[in-house]
């Protein structure tokens, strides 16, 4: 899925290593019936495989935490929340 702080990532949508595994994705069998899964040990392989590309950069880190809080106070009500 997009990144939506940072247009040159991303993002996959597993909160967490610990939780890709109880997590079901969707496949579709040969009559085209959606059906969900869990990952085999192999798919989980891949996944932590994506993990481990993860950079971990502080300064993109707070371009993306400057990026939200532009996003953040464009917003009224959480303009003022954020001031008090």
């Amino acid at each position: 899925m997009d990144h939506s702080l940072n247009p040159q990532y991303v993002r996959i949508g597993i909160p967490s290593l610990e939780s890709a595994k109880d997590l079901p994705y969707r496949i579709y069998n040969h009559e085209g019936v959606e059906e969900f899964d869990k990952m085999e040990d192999y798919q989980l392989n891949v996944v932590h495989a994506i993990y481990n590309l993860y950079e971990d950069n502080e300064e993109i880190r707070m371009q993306n935490i400057n990026t939200f809080h532009m996003e953040w106070n464009k917003r009224p009500n959480l303009k003022i929340l954020s001031d008090w």
